[in-house]
């Protein structure tokens, strides 16, 4: 199968509160097409790091981790990039968020 992935910008600042209602405000298809099939999807979450971090390029690189640890070519997770994730500060330290799908 070929899977086109491509990431827009990564959203520079946001709230908590406004990335946990990003799947009641912004969900993701109930479908993705490719080339050869249509995808169903089974999961959606938005995952907020647990941890805060001291600065913005540790919650980026954190950021980069759950993108790996999430891959659409080869486990079906699907990010539309853009505001659907980055990173915000709250109370003096730096959260990733991402708000993905599985497909299958």
């Amino acid at each position: 199968m070929a899977y086109k992935m491509t990431w827009t910008y990564v959203q520079e600042a946001t709230t908590r509160s406004a990335v946990q209602k990003l799947v009641y405000d912004s969900p993701l298809p109930k479908t993705l097409r490719n080339e050869l099939q249509t995808l169903k999807k089974v999961y959606e979450e938005t995952f907020i790091s647990s941890a805060g971090f001291d600065n913005e390029d540790e919650a980026r690189s954190e950021l980069k981790k759950i993108r790996d640890s999430h891959p659409y070519i080869t486990d079906g997770w699907y990010c539309p990039g853009g505001s659907h994730e980055g990173v915000f500060e709250e109370g003096g330290k730096w959260y990733a968020f991402r708000h993905h799908a599985q497909y299958i």
